[in-house]
């Protein structure tokens, strides 16, 4: 196992028992943030295991490492962040409880025992649906109180919210890039235009899934802008690979207290977790 310490301050009571958690998922760990009262980052570490048997391996590990360190029984509000593909955008006044299931089933294959949530969108008027494994569920069930289990792509669209408001009407897309998926957002007009989140084998193919994005929405590569996030920060290869392409690239704008430009590209859903509704 592998453990990359980033922040690590002691965790108060008042912290344990009145903080916020975030815990997002990859298939080879999870990576852990505990905030304060403010919001202010006072524990952030991520965890790899290498490859795993199963998604129930992983989740048994991610129980062992919390109960260790007492925050299973953490007293503050958990977010558990899911990364599956199960996910889809529904205009609110199509949206019909009893038709859920086949929404979803329409954007990925459903099991019969996944779990399936909505949001609705503050400020838009769309319902964002998801589903997660039943593992998921049970494992969420071992904490004490407070859980909320959100999609990494509904984190995004609150990310959206610290993009100039210019960019939303002109056109904007906003990718999310981890080792081995990727999320991409458009918005023009300032409406949702697509959303959608794709495997990868390596990290290179998110440039692919970005440039055929911009074919199909017939989108300007000279004049609409890319907002990254995740593990593709400013010095690295693939975002000088991509700016052969795209024009406009750039970080998405963000703040956490106490870390430098590519962590906190790493883990900026992670931190946007326990902020958004």
């Amino acid at each position: 196992m592998q453990i990359e310490s980033i922040i690590s301050q002691s965790l108060s009571e008042e912290i344990r028992s009145k903080g916020h958690q975030s815990i997002r998922f990859s298939p080879d760990g999870f990576s852990l943030l505990v905030a304060d009262t403010h919001f202010s980052p006072v524990l952030l570490q991520a965890y790899r295991f290498g490859k795993l048997k199963s998604t129930a391996d992983l989740f048994g590990k991610c129980a062992e490492i919390l109960s260790e360190i007492r925050l299973l029984d953490f007293g503050g509000e958990t977010t558990l962040v899911c990364d599956n593909s199960s996910i889809t955008l529904i205009p609110e006044s199509l949206y019909s409880e009893e038709n859920t299931r086949m929404y979803l089933n329409r954007a990925a294959d459903l099991k019969q025992s996944d779990e399936i949530r909505m949001t609705a969108l503050e400020h838009r008027k769309e319902i964002l649906l998801y589903a997660y494994s039943r593992e998921l569920q049970d494992f969420s069930e071992q904490f004490q109180s407070g859980i909320r289990i959100k999609h990494s792509t509904g984190c995004l669209l609150s990310l959206a919210d610290q993009v100039r408001a210019s960019d939303h009407q002109r056109g904007m897309l906003m990718a999310d890039v981890q080792n081995a998926s990727v999320s991409i957002l458009v918005i023009q007009q300032d409406r949702v235009c697509m959303l959608n989140r794709f495997r990868l084998h390596d990290e290179s193919g998110f440039i692919y899934h970005v440039l055929n994005t911009f074919r199909q929405l017939k989108l300007d590569r000279e004049t609409i802008p890319v907002y990254l996030s995740g593990i593709v920060h400013r010095r690295h290869e693939y975002f000088h690979l991509l700016n052969k392409y795209i024009r406009n690239i750039g970080e998405t704008p963000y703040y956490i207290e106490s870390v430098g430009s590519e962590t906190r590209m790493a883990h900026m859903l992670l931190t946007e977790a326990i902020k958004c509704a």
